[in-house]
């Protein structure tokens, strides 16, 4: 019942919002319904594999109309972050060439990266007006909306299991934590850059609606660091907001906000306080032990984040060393769910986070390769606001450099989320796809600007 109420509920919503999207491009807009509504077309029978295969037979459609369109203005086509993922591409086909790995099923595993990127390549270089541009990301910042909207009918008709998850559904915990800090960083960066809108102070918190209806408690654990990592930055590449009388205004008016969440959070979710209740009392040191002891626990085999992390490098200290550099093997953990019994080979039987799934399949040199590469994009989008004037698009950067953060603290911490969940990986390549092409096109001006100021002298 739950996959058709959303459905209709967003074809009633929706109709008029996806005409105007199709009509700036529509081949964009279905690559993004698609990956958002993944998990809704698995719940009508329909196979993901027919729908990835769609996916990327449009990526492959649009990349190539792409190039084919720089190639007759010639333009340059730009590979931003080319040369790192052509070395992580490279370690994974060593990792599953010298472990005899099932080169489909090793594909199957390097389509999670290698999809994202090539949409990323394309939202670089593609030739759209401003306009249209714009239409895009709100288009987007719609289907984060409606995972809200979709949310409320889960609790009307389900309550709060932790699945399904909007539209996206899928198992794991990770969709549910990570949605409200997503919207909170975008949100954030809006409000105080771009217009001052209360709705968007108000969405802040409608957002967490999410988590309480998943029963996560790791969206108002990492709330707060959402918070402090946006004041830096933004006091780093925006002028308006050095002074210190304003930094301190950002800093309380932040700090007040979380701790209203956290609060809220704590005594509404049974695993955030001691009566394990929805109507419980806030109690910090029991907070703090709690996830302490969840992050750590081990029993016969490691359950805990932390601990999960520890134990595969116990297993990888008493391997081979070119098992340390290259892994198992890329199809080792291809889909793994816990207690499918892949995972628990390596003495792992609870939650882990990403850096713990691609160490086992492509070793230590495959997982710094992806940290390096999250960690040039975060870089990228930080250099491009520096430079930004325009108040919209230094909102969006802000947003942008926070998702990087969160794929980071997800992918160190937490789980596996920015990594084999689409709706998450393609926010992420849309993002800094749109960044990048931002960067091109300020250079492209500048250096015009130069050539025409040479002439003229």
């Amino acid at each position: 019942m739950y996959p058709v109420v959303v459905t209709i509920l967003f074809l009633f919503l929706s109709f008029s919002r996806i005409r105007k999207a199709r009509s700036v491009n529509s081949l964009i807009t279905s690559v993004l319904l698609l990956v958002f509504f993944l998990g809704i077309i698995e719940q009508f029978n329909i196979r993901q594999f027919y729908a990835n295969i769609l996916i990327e037979s449009l990526i492959m459609f649009l990349l190539v109309k792409t190039m084919i369109s720089v190639s007759n203005k010639g333009k340059k086509f730009n590979l931003p972050g080319i040369r790192i993922f052509a070395i992580f591409s490279i370690v994974l086909f060593i990792s599953a060439l010298i472990n005899s790995s099932n080169l489909y099923q090793s594909y199957l595993y390097y389509r999670f990266f290698l999809t994202p990127y090539l949409f990323m390549l394309i939202m670089v270089n593609i030739e759209l007006p401003e306009y249209g541009i714009r239409k895009i990301i709100d288009f987007i910042q719609y289907l984060f909306v409606f995972q809200l909207i979709a949310t409320v009918v889960k609790l009307l008709i389900l309550g709060t299991p932790e699945q399904p998850v909007g539209t996206i559904i899928v198992a794991g915990g990770g969709v549910a934590t990570f949605i409200p800090l997503i919207a909170a960083g975008f949100l954030l960066s809006r409000y105080y850059i771009y217009e001052k809108k209360k709705l968007f102070l108000v969405l802040i918190f409608a957002f967490t609606l999410i988590a309480y209806a998943s029963q996560k408690r790791g969206t108002f654990v990492f709330l707060p660091a959402v918070f402090v990592f946006f004041i830096v930055m933004l006091g780093e590449v925006d002028i308006r907001s050095r002074a210190f009388h304003k930094k301190v205004i950002y800093l309380v008016s932040t700090f007040v906000l979380s701790i209203i969440i956290l609060i809220i959070g704590a005594k509404k979710i049974p695993m955030m306080n001691p009566e394990g209740s929805k109507n419980g009392t806030f109690d910090l040191n029991f907070l703090i032990e709690s996830s302490v002891e969840y992050n750590t626990l081990q029993g016969d085999y490691a359950y805990g984040r932390f601990a999960s992390f520890q134990q595969v490098n116990i297993i990888l200290e008493k391997s081979r060393f070119v098992t340390k550099l290259f892994g198992f093997g890329p199809e080792t953990l291809k889909g793994a769910t816990r207690g499918d019994g892949r995972f628990e080979r390596f003495g792992v039987g609870g939650t882990y986070p990403g850096i713990s799934y691609q160490v086992v399949q492509i070793g230590y040199l495959g997982a710094s390769l992806w940290f390096l590469l999250l960690f040039y994009y975060g870089l990228m989008i930080f250099k491009i606001l520096k430079k930004e004037q325009e108040r919209y698009w230094k909102s969006i950067g802000m947003g942008s450099l926070i998702l990087i953060f969160l794929a980071v603290v997800d992918y160190l911490t937490y789980s596996t989320t920015f990594i084999v969940v689409y709706s998450f990986s393609f926010t992420i390549a849309l993002s800094v796809g749109l960044m990048m092409r931002r960067y091109y096109r300020m250079n492209t001006q500048s250096k015009l600007a130069v050539s025409s100021k040479i002439r003229q002298f």
